[in-house]
């Protein structure tokens, strides 16, 4: 039996930079303990939130000609509220992507890959994005 609620795929981090060396240098730092998904465009990157909605997005605002508030803005609507999404630029501080609707940031380049790790590890463990186990079982049957 198909539940028709959308769950959070709790191991799977979506990250969405139009640089595919950022994507590949995210993708080796975290394989080994989360399914990483990739997306260079905004509209990839839609199409991936809504098939199986990740426990956390890294979103680049500099998509190309892309307007990242815009995808910002787009994935907000397409996930469930509880989905973080973190800035991932190497312009912002934690600040000023509060204020434009992220949930914090990541900086780039990766540089300290413990603060990296450190960041991820507590925005998917924070108990507004943790997706309890029950929940997680009923999406699955």
């Amino acid at each position: 039996m198909h539940s028709s609620r959308r769950c959070l795929d709790p191991g799977c981090v979506l990250v969405v930079d139009d640089l595919p060396e950022n994507r590949l240098l995210v993708r080796l730092l975290l394989e080994d303990d989360y399914r990483v998904a990739e997306a260079s465009t905004g509209a990839q990157a839609l199409a991936r939130a809504r098939h199986v909605p990740p426990a956390l997005v890294l979103l680049d605002l500099s998509l190309g000609g892309e307007d990242g508030h815009a995808v910002l803005a787009q994935l907000r609507d397409a996930l469930p509220p509880e989905t973080p999404i973190l800035a991932f630029s190497a312009s912002m501080n934690r600040v000023r992507s509060t204020r434009l609707g992220f949930d914090g940031c990541v900086s780039k380049p990766i540089v300290d890959i413990g603060a990296f790790y450190s960041a991820i590890e507590a925005t998917l463990t924070s108990p507004m994005t943790a997706t309890p186990r029950t929940e997680e079982a009923a999406c699955r049957s």
